[in-house]
């Protein structure tokens, strides 16, 4: 077998800008050429994914809702935010939005902050094995009129062999008084259908969840979990229009979700945690409305409320670190 050069196998990868023009944002695109993947990442629109590409039988096909689009609009804006500190609701009976944290009320929005504040590229590039880029975003005063303490997210995209994952990075600050604790997610928000001439809701969806997290009509967790199961993949039109599946019980350590259009395009979805919380704790919050035009299995490992039940978060030590990867391949079923 004749060995290919090196320079064959580096300008399979490219990591390059893109400027938006309504409104003028910059994108970084890492492209794979031979394995038919583009991610474009936002770093002033919060660090996410805003646009995940597919090359399928010779045409590209864009896999997020709203993607690169950034344009004002009602509803959903799309794409695939982070969340953190908190996912989901915090809601404290007679207060409202917020938590008390050694006697100090503290209002924290839905999904938390991170997804509403501008990061900072530390690197990009690409080479033989893949193209990346590492955005970063740290504590401010305003931070610390919602959380009280010091921290620093590190974002990793890297883009290699047909894939993409994204690895994040949480650093409490080596001068936290406390302990630091906090949830974290992903609201990726995908198109249904991938193909044109699908059925929206014909989509199929499978994950090996086994139990679900009871929530009331607040959306918040009542403590009782159901059991849940899936037998095969089941088209989203079975799956609740717009009312969350908090989702747990996974029987292997890699909880995933696939998403399959009935054209032949398939991804398969999955997360890993350097740790977790005990039950009860969503690893995917299910929700969406495929008839419409999207669908959000959302990674997370929190919980709603967590900030206020003291349930499903986790703890950093002054100076230490925690790591979360989300990976999207392609799959064939």
């Amino acid at each position: 077998m004749t060995a290919l050069p090196l320079a064959a196998f580096a300008s399979r990868y490219g990591a390059t800008a893109r400027t938006l023009s309504e409104p003028a944002l910059q994108l970084i695109v890492l492209r794979d050429d031979e394995g038919g993947l583009e991610a474009s990442v936002c770093p002033s629109q919060g660090g996410e994914l805003s646009s995940l590409r597919l090359r399928h039988k010779g045409q590209w096909a864009e896999l997020l809702y709203r993607a690169a689009d950034y344009r004002p609009a009602e509803g959903w804006r799309g794409k695939a935010p982070l969340l953190w500190p908190a996912t989901g609701r915090s809601l404290l009976a007679g207060r409202g939005a917020g938590y008390v944290f050694k006697d100090h009320f503290y209002p924290m929005a839905d999904h938390g902050f991170i997804r509403d504040l501008p990061w900072e590229v530390a690197g990009q590039g690409s080479h033989a094995s893949g193209a990346f880029t590492t955005l970063r975003v740290a504590d401010t005063p305003e931070t610390r009129r919602h959380y009280p303490f010091g921290f620093r997210l590190t974002a990793d995209y890297r883009v290699s062999s047909g894939a993409i994952e994204i690895g994040y990075t949480v650093l409490a600050a080596q001068d936290n008084a406390s302990p630091m604790f906090f949830s974290i997610g992903n609201h990726i928000t995908f198109r249904t259908p991938f193909l044109e001439g699908t059925p929206p809701a014909a989509v199929r969806l499978f994950t090996p969840a086994t139990l679900e997290v009871v929530k009331d009509a607040e959306r918040l967790p009542t403590g009782e979990m159901r059991a849940w199961k899936l037998d095969r993949p089941v088209p989203l039109s079975q799956m609740k229009r717009n009312e969350a599946v908090s989702l747990t019980g996974y029987p292997d350590s890699t909880p995933y979700v696939t998403l399959q259009d009935p054209g032949g395009l398939g991804i398969r979805l999955s997360h890993s945690a350097t740790a977790m919380p005990k039950q009860p704790v969503v690893l995917f919050n299910m929700w969406g409305d495929a008839a419409a035009g999207y669908y959000s299995p959302e990674p997370w490992v929190g919980l709603h409320n967590s900030f206020n039940l003291k349930q499903g978060l986790l703890h950093l030590l002054p100076g230490k670190e925690f790591g979360w990867r989300i990976r999207i391949e392609r799959t064939n079923g």
